[in-house]
């Protein structure tokens, strides 16, 4: 019995452990260019974040917003996560298939100034955003032109109510 508590504890103390949030080595770059290197409050993000909780000495924290920063990287020589500042147009048109989908095939878009998660770079690089849970958002950037999203909306097909088509643009 006293077994069976101990392995109990032991798991739920691993599980606490693992859920927290935690300081990793990383770097921000200031609007100016300026970097500095230090810890980040690394959350494992489900949505994508517009702050950035940074400590050079990993004792006080302070905030950065998306308008004082230009990018942050997790990581050292290996980076495990970067992203970049970018203004964008971004579809903000309800993507549940239970909710307010309508038969409009064109993105709402809305002009906003966002962190953009780094997947692939290259002469055309991929960025992701998740500005909710459920939905994730990519971007294309080829050389220095602006960030474009690459769509993928659900819309409501003329007469067909029940089911949800894909507009990809």
């Amino acid at each position: 019995m006293k077994n069976a508590l101990l392995l109990i504890a032991v798991l739920f103390l691993s599980i606490c452990t693992q859920a927290q949030d935690k300081l990793r080595r990383g770097s921000i770059t200031f609007n100016d260019g300026t970097v500095k290197t230090g810890l980040i409050l690394y959350k494992n993000w489900d949505v994508t974040p517009r702050e950035v909780k940074f400590s050079e000495s990993g004792k006080e924290t302070q905030t950065y917003t998306v308008a004082e920063l230009s990018s942050f990287k997790i990581g050292d020589e290996e980076v495990t996560e970067e992203y970049e500042r970018f203004t964008v147009e971004i579809d903000t048109s309800s993507q549940d298939i239970r909710a307010d989908i309508t038969s409009a095939k064109e993105a709402e878009n809305s002009k906003q100034t966002l962190f953009l998660q780094k997947v692939v770079e290259g002469k055309a690089s991929l960025y992701l955003v998740k500005l909710n849970a459920n939905r994730e958002q990519f971007f294309l950037r080829i050389g220095n032109q602006t960030a474009l999203e690459l769509l993928n909306k659900k819309f409501l097909s003329a007469g067909d109510v029940s089911s949800p088509k894909n507009s990809t643009i």
